[in-house]
């Protein structure tokens, strides 16, 4: 019988890698009710599967050059709602967001249009 790796067996490896080899903090929101919303996440429902102060924070801290209201934009672009795309496009689209950074334009402070690429993950 072949040995079987679940989904489930990989998260749990790369969260133990990234807490252990780089330090990240991992935060196990399960809850033996399942509409106890005292997980340590600060969400209003369970539905909601992006933390978003905790986003917010990391693309501050991340981007410290562009204004917060080009990274309020960025973020409302990665957290949009893709459910009328294939799941496959969905995942290449945010997966790309994720590893190249948001595109953003915003003006600088002597009025001239900026692009840049809001970083949500340090790579480094």
């Amino acid at each position: 019988m072949p040995n079987f790796i679940s989904e489930d067996d990989i998260e749990r490896a790369i969260v133990q890698k990234l807490v252990k080899e780089y330090g990240y903090d991992s935060l196990n929101a399960g809850t033996a009710d399942r509409d106890d919303l005292n997980d340590g996440t600060g969400r209003a429902d369970k539905r909601e599967v992006v933390l978003q102060d905790r986003l917010k924070r990391a693309a501050l801290r991340l981007n410290p050059e562009i204004p917060e209201n080009a990274i309020d934009e960025a973020l409302i672009t990665l957290t949009a709602s893709r459910a009328a795309m294939s799941t496959i496009a969905a995942n290449r689209e945010i997966d790309s967001l994720i590893r190249d950074g948001i595109p953003v334009e915003y003006e600088n402070e002597k009025g001239r249009t900026e692009h840049a690429r809001v970083r949500v993950l340090d790579f480094n």
